[in-house]
């Protein structure tokens, strides 16, 4: 999201500097795997957490509505069902069987196009994934 400069002070000194805010949700797990992987998955959002009765805002791709069951890849099966959101979702499924790279409406960029990289904005590595918003 795109901060604006209101101090017109501010703004001449900033010259043509271009400033956004991000909230990164991290986590740190060892079941992270370094891409997205379809394992047959569903995550359910209880409804739970207090001002997000009707849907969990995960990411920036992924909000998920309560009472649902939403395929998920095993990065967001892992984050959901072994974190401090676990109290807030019912993940149903393993990761026994492996069904290729996951592809949802999440994975598409702007134009519609399919995108893996941007499914979710998920970066991981070494165990650790962060999600941007």
């Amino acid at each position: 999201m795109p901060v604006v400069i209101s101090d017109a002070k501010l703004r001449a000194a900033a010259g043509a500097a271009r400033f956004s805010s991000v909230t990164y949700r991290c986590f740190k797990l060892a079941s992270l795997e370094p891409g997205q992987e379809d394992y047959g998955q569903t995550a359910t959002y209880l409804g739970t957490l207090p001002g997000a009765e009707a849907a969990y805002p995960l990411d920036r791709w992924h909000t998920l509505p309560a009472h649902e069951p939403v395929a998920v890849c095993g990065n967001t099966a892992a984050m959901l069902s072994e974190s401090w959101l676990r109290a807030h979702f019912a993940v149903a499924g393993d990761r026994v069987e492996h069904r290729g790279p996951f592809r949802s409406d999440a994975a598409k960029d702007d134009d519609g196009n399919d995108d893996l990289a941007l499914a979710g904005a998920m970066m991981c590595a070494n165990g650790v994934c962060a999600l941007t918003n």
